[in-house]
């Protein structure tokens, strides 16, 4: 079971985030971690519940059917971070932020009035390339 949820959580990674390296995918795999550990369910629920990652459970989002290559060494490598990750082993370089998007492309109106527009509630933890962290 462990295997497949790395896997998941890899292949997760990988479509929200290639796009801002391996540094990117990891802050983005510690979110999920992060969700799984405040008691928002369990990595699967975290991972494929809809309007969580996009890219893995809201119907219609281009990236839902995207696979890595047998040979995309960028997905090689995160998969060996996701296995770390899962396990406890990686440090969280997000400072234990439940959410983030790139805000010049994010089309939630739930999340700039939920997220973005609370930052009593929602602190920026950090940002990292395109993408803006929230607590």
């Amino acid at each position: 079971m462990d295997k497949y949820l790395i896997t998941l959580l890899a292949i997760m990674a990988w479509r929200e985030a290639r796009g801002e390296g391996q540094e990117g995918m990891r802050y983005v795999m510690h979110v999920l971690r992060n969700r799984v550990l405040a008691g928002w369910g369990d990595w699967d629920e975290c991972i494929t519940k809809r309007n969580q990652f996009s890219s893995m459970g809201t119907p219609g989002d281009g990236q839902l059917i995207v696979w890595p290559d047998d040979d995309d060494i960028s997905f090689k490598q995160v998969f060996l971070k996701a296995d770390a990750i899962f396990n406890g082993m990686d440090e969280d370089p997000t400072d234990g932020a439940l959410y983030y998007a790139n805000l010049k492309t994010a089309t939630s109106g739930w999340f700039f009035n939920n997220i973005v527009a609370r930052p009593a509630e929602h602190p920026v933890t950090v940002k990292l390339g395109r993408h803006t962290f929230f607590k």
